[in-house]
């Protein structure tokens, strides 16, 4: 089972993702255009996408290596002295491929259905600004805990995911936006 994922940011945020998911999504709500980003942030029925467990976006987080790894993968000793900076949960993520694909900010600007649906075997082609965790099929509370001052086999700077299954995805208040979360971790 794939736990720890390595990305380097080339545009400043993170993006967490079942492909499937995603694609199933982007042709239920006829979007046309590659450019889902702005897709999401211009139509109200797109943008509820968070809200209905499709992806989830870490916005602000400056261009570096980052490692995102599940809860309880790498060994106690790569938290030692790490600091753990936040912890977010309550996140709806529905998972039914068995893949979560974890990518900068480029997978949604220039949305390529292809590439991530067959994410394992593309996945080599790759620029090092997206990677996948393997997750069980099902409905998620997802928490994301941000650390600074990680130790091998991870980046310094890293992004723990914990999936809690549920019967039916958590609501996000009508309220909440991901600008009212920090995820910089830098």
């Amino acid at each position: 089972m794939k736990n720890i994922a390595e990305i380097e940011i080339f545009e400043p945020g993170i993006v967490i993702f079942d492909p499937v998911v995603l694609n199933d999504f982007v042709i239920s709500a006829g979007v046309t255009s590659n450019n889902l980003f702005d897709c999401f942030l211009n139509s109200e029925e797109v943008g509820g996408a968070v809200t209905e467990g499709v992806i989830f976006p870490l916005y602000q987080i400056p261009e570096m290596e980052y490692s995102i790894f599940l809860k309880g993968a790498g060994q106690e000793s790569s938290l030692s002295g790490a600091v753990k900076r936040f912890c977010y949960s309550g996140i709806p993520l529905k998972v039914v491929s068995g893949l979560i694909v974890v990518a900068d900010l480029n997978a949604l600007l220039d949305w390529d259905s292809e590439f991530f649906l067959d994410y394992r075997g593309t996945c080599v082609d790759s620029l090092g600004n997206n990677d996948y965790l393997e997750v069980e099929s099902g409905l998620y509370d997802l928490s994301v805990s941000g650390f600074r001052g990680l130790k091998v086999p991870f980046a310094s700077l890293g992004y723990e995911l914990e999936f809690k299954p549920v019967g039916q995805l958590p609501k996000l208040s009508n309220d909440a936006s991901t600008d009212d979360w920090d995820f910089s971790i830098a």
